[in-house]
Formats: C-alpha cells, sequence, structure tokens
C-alpha cells in the first residue's frame, strides 16, 4: 500500500506528447486510455463507444486531470457502468498511437488488462481481421470445437 500510495502522489499529470494517426497532441495527463473496445481491465468503461469492428482505436486523454479526479471516475465505473468519457477529458479516433515524455524523463508504466505490459514509449495500431472469434451456437449436428467430444 505504501508503494502504491507514494506512486500515486509522484506521478502527477506529466507532460506527454501523443500521435494518433501522426497527428500531434501535447497534454499534461496522469492517465491517457487506449482502446479497441468499450471494456478495459474489471470491466471499466473508459471508452464506451470503442467499437472492436470499426478499425480505430479510442484514445482518452485525460488532460488537465489530477491522480484522484482519474481515480474518482474510475470508480463511478465500476462494474462496467457506461459513462461518456468525463469533462474535459479529450478523444480522439485513431489508427496508429504513439505516446511518448518529451525530452529524457523517467518512463510511466504502460498496462494492458491491469498487466504492465511495458513502459513509454510505446505503440498502438489496429491490425484488421487479426482476430479469429467462434461466435454463436452450433446448428444440429455440428462439430462444437470449445466442447471436449
Amino acid at each position: 500500500m505504501r508503494g502504491t500510495w507514494h506512486f500515486l502522489r509522484n506521478i502527477g499529470s506529466p507532460r506527454l506528447v501523443i500521435f494518433a494517426d501522426g497527428k500531434r497532441f501535447d497534454a499534461h495527463a496522469p492517465m491517457v486510455s487506449v482502446s479497441n473496445g468499450p471494456f478495459v481491465g474489471a470491466a471499466y468503461t473508459l471508452a464506451p463507444e470503442a467499437r472492436i469492428d470499426d478499425g480505430l482505436l479510442d484514445v482518452v486523454v485525460f488532460r488537465g486531470y489530477s491522480v484522484a479526479r482519474v481515480l474518482a471516475h474510475l470508480a463511478l465505473l465500476a462494474g462496467g457502468r457506461r459513462l461518456p468519457p468525463p469533462p474535459g477529458a479529450e478523444l480522439v479516433q485513431a489508427r496508429s498511437v504513439e505516446i511518448a515524455l518529451p525530452h529524457r524523463r523517467r518512463q510511466l508504466p504502460v498496462h494492458a488488462d491491469s498487466d504492465v505490459v511495458g513502459v513509454t514509449p510505446t505503440h498502438f495500431e489496429v491490425l484488421p481481421a487479426a482476430l479469429r472469434v467462434i461466435v454463436g451456437v452450433p446448428g444440429p449436428g455440428d462439430v462444437c470445437p470449445w466442447e471436449p467430444g
């Protein structure tokens, strides 16, 4: 708990450089969410209008927010409540997103579904049709690939 509290107190609102499809955005933000679907982690709807099949990433930049304000917004979203991004947060859609820190400052952690997967600078992009998904109920006599035969 002490380590988490120390991290939250010291993260502040770092200066970030965000490139969305090559367009540059400068922001002071404690958090940037890059989503391919509406739900992030344990059913937090950070980008409630995001669609997994539209070929775009929804980027929510919590510009000018404090860590406490972001945490309060996350508390409101807990359990899958669908609320729009909070007032002042910036929403951008893009196929390719890069997030970096200007100058050589400390790196920031990058999370994917609650797991740390790297640090800044980082890059995200949509890869159309890269995921195979089984949907629907098998018809009568069809083999059901997700149940043991």
